[in-house]
């Protein structure tokens, strides 16, 4: 999406707050702008024209991405090794990726 104030293009995150009761207490929602992920990763990879890096949500719809990938809306491939990890359920651990586990639509 795009934001409002400066015009760039946004993705939201939002985190419920819980009293120590474990009650409902309220939202945290911040917009984040991928092109903050694309500078850092860019400072990470460097040179290397053999690495990308990337920020994707859990359904595969990918958020950021260095290189910068075209503008049209991406997502990971349904065979890419990380949505299948997304897919059972885990959030910690390595994952070997391939080229080609990306697809523009």
């Amino acid at each position: 999406m795009t934001g409002h104030v400066a015009g760039e293009s946004v993705f939201n995150t939002a985190v419920a707050r819980r009293t120590p009761a474990g009650k409902f207490d309220g939202m945290v929602s911040i917009a984040q702008r991928p092109a903050y992920f694309n500078a850092f990763y860019r400072e990470l990879v460097g040179d290397s024209p053999t690495v990308s890096l990337g920020l994707a949500r859990a359904d595969g719809e990918v958020l950021a991405w260095y290189p910068q990938r075209p503008t049209d809306r991406i997502s990971l491939a349904p065979e890419s090794p990380l949505r299948e990890a997304y897919h059972e359920g885990r959030r910690t651990g390595i994952v070997r990726w391939c080229r080609g586990w990306i697809n523009n639509y």
